[in-house]
């Protein structure tokens, strides 16, 4: 009787525990990158910027995949941009540095649905490895983390700050 009474805690508290395992990762927070997407790295030239100074930044793309890494990274440009300058990005400031992907959208540069569209219509950006790229000046000091989408991959920077 003693051996079944504790057979059955034991059964139960592993119900229980892997109850807990499987509530723990249907509640937790996706991951940054899906599956078979290329995680990607911007690196800020510096750490910390002035509000009036551009941002600066070098790619570094992954090579590590047992998949052939293409030579560039491909990303929408806005349509009415004409070049390949004015790439979409997304902007968020961080609160906590420990725990960068608890973030708040700060700027989503991308085009709006009902944005007029140029005769140019669209073009793509060209990302290349080691290669060093900008985005405009931040108004606001804080500390930022940018990112960079596109199909197939995601570039995620080092988190920078933006002083007075």
């Amino acid at each position: 009787m003693k051996n079944q009474l504790t057979t059955n805690l034991t059964i139960k508290d592993m119900f229980r525990l892997t109850l807990f395992f499987v509530l723990a990762v249907l509640i937790s927070k996706p991951l940054p990158a899906q599956p078979g997407e290329y995680l990607d790295s911007l690196i800020t030239i510096k750490k910390e910027f002035n509000r009036n100074e551009k941002i600066e930044f070098a790619v570094k793309l992954q090579k590590q995949s047992k998949q052939k890494p293409y030579n560039a990274r491909l990303v929408p440009t806005m349509s009415c941009a004409c070049s390949n300058k004015d790439f979409y990005y997304e902007l968020y400031s961080i609160n906590d540095v420990k725990n960068p992907f608890n973030r708040k959208e700060f700027l989503i540069h991308n085009e709006k649905s009902d944005a007029k569209k140029c005769d140019c219509k669209y073009s793509d950006a060209e990302f290349y490895d080691n290669k060093k790229y900008l985005i405009p000046s931040i108004n606001q000091n804080g500390k930022y983390m940018l990112i960079i989408k596109g199909s197939g991959f995601i570039m995620y920077s080092n988190i920078f700050e933006v002083t007075n």
